[in-house]
C-alpha cells in the first residue's frame, strides 16, 4: 500500500485547576489583613481584583471583609474554582496609655493592675505578670499575691488587647519587700542564773538581747559581772519572708554575787569553813589571798576587825552586796587552839 491521510486539526486546551480550600487567617489589626501565603495561590477581597500577595492594607478599623483564594492559572492549568469565603474584622483600636499596679508592696498582700487609664475605655485585656521581665507561671489574673520569689525582684505587669483590640502596655516595675510581723514578742521567761551567767527559756523562732548587744538565738548569756543588773528583750527573728518584730518588755534579772573563793586557802563548803591559814597572818595579808575581795570584811563575834589584827579561829569572813550577806565562811587558823591566832 502506498499513500497517507490526514486528520482534522484539533487544539489541545490548558487543564482545569483544582479548587482551593477556604483561606486562613495569619493576622489582622486596624487597617492590615494577612492570610496564610501558599505557592501559586492568589487572593482577593470582597468583589475586588485577584492579586499575588496575601497582604490586604488600607483597610477601615472595626469592619469585616470577605476573603478568597484560588490557585493561580499556569502554562498548564486554568485558575481554580474560588474557595469558600473567610470573614475577618478588623481590630477596632490598639491600646494605649499608662498602666500601673496598686496594692501594699509586701510578701503576701493582693497586687492589682490598674487600667483605669488604658484606651480605648472597654477594652477586651488579657493580663501577664512578670518576675524581673520573665512571665511567672500562670500569673494571667488582673491580680497577684506576692510570693516570697518576688521580695526584692521587679515585678511589671503586660495587658495586651484581645477580641478586636490588638498591641499592648507594660506598667513600671516595683519592688515588693518583706511584710511586718504580725504579732509582738512576749517578755522573757528567766530559766536559771549564777554570778556570771543568765539563762532564758527559749521559743523557737525568737531571739534574745542582753541590754544593748547583739541579738542572738541562744538562750544563754555568760561571762558577766556578779551581782550586776542586766535588761534581757525578745523578738520574733527576721525570716524570709518577714521582718523581725518589735521588741519586747524588758525582763530585769540581777546576777548572784559570787561567793568566797581562793587559789591560797582551802574551802569546805560543805561545812562553810575556810582553812589553811598560817598562825599570826594579818587580816590584810588575808584579804589579799581572797580572789575578788573589794566586797570582803571579817567579824570577830559583832565587831569587824582592823586589817592590822591576826587572823584567828572562829572569825567570820562575809561577803557584802550593799548591806545583805551574800556569803559566809568561818575562819579555821592552823595550830590555832585559843581562838586569838597565835601561838599558846
Amino acid at each position: 500500500y502506498i499513500g497517507s491521510i490526514t486528520s482534522a486539526a484539533v487544539i489541545p486546551t490548558k487543564a482545569d485547576g483544582a479548587t482551593a480550600a477556604k483561606p486562613v487567617l495569619s493576622e489582622r489589626n486596624t487597617n492590615q489583613i494577612t492570610l496564610e501565603s501558599k505557592p501559586g495561590y492568589e487572593y482577593k477581597m470582597d468583589d475586588g481584583l485577584w492579586q499575588t500577595s496575601n497582604v490586604f492594607d488600607g483597610l477601615e478599623l472595626g469592619t469585616e471583609y470577605t476573603f478568597y483564594q484560588r490557585i493561580a492559572e499556569t502554562d498548564t492549568h486554568f485558575a481554580g474554582e474560588t474557595s469558600q469565603g473567610l470573614i475577618v474584622k478588623t481590630l477596632l483600636s490598639d491600646i494605649n496609655g499608662n498602666l500601673q499596679i496598686g496594692g501594699t508592696l509586701k510578701f503576701g498582700e493582693v497586687l492589682s493592675a490598674d487600667i483605669s487609664n488604658i484606651t480605648p475605655s472597654g477594652s477586651t485585656l488579657s493580663y501577664q505578670w512578670k518576675r524581673n521581665g520573665t512571665a511567672i507561671t500562670g500569673a494571667t489574673n488582673s491580680t497577684y499575691t506576692i510570693t516570697q520569689a518576688d521580695i526584692g525582684q521587679n515585678i511589671t505587669v503586660t495587658v495586651t488587647g484581645t477580641g478586636d483590640y490588638s498591641g499592648s502596655v507594660t506598667s513600671s516595675a516595683v519592688v515588693p519587700a518583706k511584710a511586718n510581723q504580725t504579732t509582738s514578742s512576749t517578755k522573757p521567761v528567766l530559766s536559771s542564773k549564777t554570778s556570771e551567767r543568765i539563762v532564758i527559756s527559749t521559743v523557737s523562732g525568737h531571739e534574745y538581747r542582753l541590754d544593748n548587744g547583739a541579738w542572738q538565738t541562744s538562750g544563754t548569756f555568760t561571762g558577766l559581772n556578779p551581782d550586776t543588773a542586766y535588761k534581757i528583750y525578745s523578738r520574733i527573728a527576721e525570716t524570709a519572708t518577714h521582718l523581725a518584730s518589735g521588741i519586747s518588755e524588758a525582763l530585769d534579772v540581777r546576777t548572784d554575787a559570787a561567793q568566797i573563793s581562793s587559789s591560797k586557802y582551802f574551802i569546805s563548803r560543805a561545812k562553810s569553813f575556810i582553812s589553811n591559814i598560817k598562825l599570826g597572818e594579818t587580816i590584810k595579808n588575808f584579804i589579799s589571798g581572797i580572789l575578788n575581795n573589794t566586797s570582803i570584811r571579817i567579824f570577830n563575834g559583832n565587831v569587824e576587825v582592823k586589817d592590822t589584827d591576826l587572823v584567828a579561829t572562829g572569825m567570820k569572813l562575809r561577803q557584802y552586796s550593799g548591806a545583805t550577806i551574800t556569803d559566809e565562811l568561818t575562819i579555821v587558823v592552823t595550830g590555832d587552839i585559843t581562838g586569838n591566832g597565835r601561838v599558846g
